[in-house]
């Protein structure tokens, strides 16, 4: 059962006007890569520590899903940067949640409060060219 906690909570953050926009995805042909910044703060101190996620203000995660065509969640290799307003880059490390039909990618970054930061993602497949 605490293995679904983390993608509902996630999934509440699409209902969420503050924390979300109604659709935040970057589209490659049919293919949609979907993404969301949480504050590690968010998830319970169980769901995160069942996840790995450490929780602290200036931490927050990235989630990534990767879905086909026909809205088919599907396995990547993901790769990444962050960036701050003064060029300063940092590498995200991305690892994959498989929980049957939600498959989805998070890396952990730390941030002073309110910093912009803006992400570099390249999401490579099988089946496609890198797309980033």
């Amino acid at each position: 059962m605490r293995r679904y906690y983390l993608w509902a909570t996630l999934a509440v953050f699409g209902a969420c006007p503050l924390l979300a926009n109604a659709e935040q995805l970057e589209r490659f042909g049919d293919w949609e890569l979907h993404y969301v910044v949480v504050p590690s703060t968010f998830p319970s101190a169980a769901v995160a520590t069942s996840y790995g996620i450490v929780r602290a203000h200036n931490r927050s995660f990235l989630n990534l899903t990767l879905l086909d065509g026909d809205q088919v969640a599907q396995p990547a290799q993901i790769s990444g940067t962050y960036k701050n307003l003064l060029s300063q880059v940092q590498p995200l490390e991305f690892r994959e949640i498989n929980e049957g039909p939600a498959l989805y990618y998070i890396a952990e970054f730390t941030h002073d409060d309110q910093q912009v930061l803006r992400f570099s993602i390249t999401v490579t497949t099988d089946e496609r060219a890198p797309m980033t």
